[in-house]
């Protein structure tokens, strides 16, 4: 469940939303800790943004919450405890936005990053860390027909123990829509970041992912979609 509310406050536009995720991790996945089955965990987020306009600009203060909590598993029927995952990450952030036209902007983003592992793996150096993300790149629309987002930039992560040193990487997020017609819509996502790794131990991963969506609305009451 994801509620959400807008609101004008003074001369600003507030969005707040709250979302309980209920999720599981396939042994088989990227980075995934081998277990005998897939292992459950949820997702509590809350997060606020703040929109004040200035002419041309538009400034969006940011600021978000969330508590990852594992459930145990098992390994060839031995006990496996998850709770050394368990974390809190706080993020603050800023996207100042330039209007270049009509629905064409530059954007420019800031976020600051806290991660605080609750229950660290006992015999193993901590996984806290503080994280800096700076972007820049465009947002862009052609009539509805093409919409694409692009961000470039970097990433700086410093973890708490010296045993993992500092994690330092060019990532990048990119979203394109393209409509060819009224009943077909064509999505494509990139992205590279850094990520906390599930491994006892390990500090954090450089991850690369894409996706390719097709939708089409073959009959008003059937819808087909093919994805990669």
């Amino acid at each position: 469940r994801s509620p959400r509310a807008a609101i004008d406050v003074g001369d600003g536009h507030l969005k707040v939303s709250a979302a309980h995720l209920s999720l599981h991790q396939d042994p088989l996945t990227i980075d995934a800790v081998a277990a005998d089955r897939p292992i459950g965990f949820t997702i509590d987020d809350i997060r606020a943004t703040y929109g004040l306009d200035f002419g041309r600009w538009t400034a969006s203060p940011s600021l978000s919450y969330q508590a990852w909590r594992f459930d145990g598993t098992s390994l060839h029927g031995q006990p496996l405890p998850q709770s050394y995952r368990d974390r809190d990450i706080l993020q603050a952030g800023m996207e100042l936005r330039y209007s270049l036209g009509p629905q064409r902007s530059a954007i420019a983003v800031l976020r600051g990053t806290d991660t605080h592992y609750i229950n660290g793996a006992i015999g193993q150096p901590t996984q806290d860390s503080e994280d800096v993300t700076a972007l820049v790149g465009l947002d862009y629309d052609d009539n509805g027909i093409w919409h694409w987002r692009v961000l470039v930039g970097g990433e700086l992560r410093h973890y708490q123990s010296s045993a993992h040193g500092s994690h330092a990487a060019p990532i990048a997020e990119a979203d394109v829509i393209w409509n060819p017609s009224g009943m077909t819509t064509v999505s494509a996502m990139l992205a590279r970041t850094i990520e906390d790794a599930a491994q006892e131990g390990v500090a954090g991963f450089d991850y690369t992912r894409a996706r390719l969506v097709v939708d089409h609305e073959y009959l008003r009451n059937v819808l087909l979609q093919a994805r990669a």
